[in-house]
């Protein structure tokens, strides 16, 4: 019977595991993202494996993606942000004559969700960012 080596062993570590910052979205990361997912690994050789920072939002998007490479990986996080949070990106815009006329626990219910909609969108804004990157590292 053969052992088994540690996952630390077989991934490779991406420069972004020196950062304290998701590799997708640019936000605070909380997690390693595997690359394949854990579940995967055995279907791919040792050469493609690594492992990446992630927020612990872009690693539970990802969490059984089959995608092995980190430009295919933010393509498919940009086109999921929008469903999974379609109800917090259609919240309607708060102004701050709005925001005065509440109180109490709705006025901070509001002020958390405009909160959570502004880093959704600031996320996306990322995704976006790196994606026109990658489309023009390739066009040159």
């Amino acid at each position: 019977m053969t052992k088994k080596r540690p996952l630390k062993l077989v991934y490779k570590n991406h420069p972004s595991l020196l950062l304290n910052e998701c590799v997708y979205c640019g936000q605070h990361a909380t997690t390693i993202d595997h690359i394949p997912a854990l579940t995967k690994v055995q279907y791919y050789p040792e050469s493609e494996k690594i492992a990446v920072r992630a927020c612990s939002i872009c690693n539970s998007i990802l969490s059984n993606v089959g995608l092995i490479d980190i430009s295919s990986r933010v393509r498919f996080l940009f086109s999921k942000y929008p469903i999974r949070f379609k109800k917090l990106l259609e919240m309607p815009p708060w102004d701050e004559e709005e925001l005065s006329q509440l109180s109490g626990k709705l006025k901070l219910s509001v002020m958390r969700e405009l909160k959570k909609k502004r880093m959704i969108e600031n996320k996306m804004i990322f995704l976006q960012n790196l994606l026109i990157s990658f489309t023009n590292a390739i066009i040159k």
